[in-house]
């Protein structure tokens, strides 16, 4: 049984490395985004054309460039 314990809890640290690794690469960059935007851009809460100043900038380049380039 401690056998299983062990390899669920290096599955679990592996899959939150997986996610602050994705987190990183959706967020570095030559325009700086900030976690919030990237959370808003993956989750569907923001628009391309919602406020219409860096947010907006910031969702495009987080859903044309960056998430598709993060998950290939």
């Amino acid at each position: 049984m401690p056998i299983r314990r062990r390899a669920l809890l290096v599955l679990i640290l592996l899959f939150a490395l997986a996610l602050a690794s994705l987190a990183v690469a959706l967020m570095a960059g030559s325009l700086p985004v900030g976690w919030r935007d990237v959370l808003a851009a993956v989750s569907g809460r923001a628009t391309a054309g919602q406020d219409g100043g860096g947010g907006a900038l910031a969702v495009e380049v987080i859903r044309g460039l960056r998430l598709p380039r993060a998950l290939g």
